[in-house]
């Protein structure tokens, strides 16, 4: 793993061998809901709630037809 700092972001370069695609997949989720979480000045738990909130509203319109899930 290599992370790399510049004045505005962090690069972090990672092994494709040592991860799945679905614990990365997991890993851009929890950071995007973090980003988004910052920006709107909430807390990661409150981000946490909303997706959540999210999911289940897509579960239950899953249920009543086809659709695809909300991406973050």
């Amino acid at each position: 793993m290599r992370v790399e700092t510049t004045s505005t972001e962090y690069v972090i370069r990672l092994d494709r061998a040592a991860f799945t695609a679905d614990e990365i997949e997991r890993l851009i989720r929890t950071l995007r809901l973090n980003e988004l979480a910052g920006r709107l000045q909430g807390t990661a738990q409150e981000a946490d709630h909303l997706a959540d909130e999210l999911m289940e509203n897509w579960w239950n319109q899953q249920t009543k037809g086809s659709s695809t899930p909300p991406t973050a």
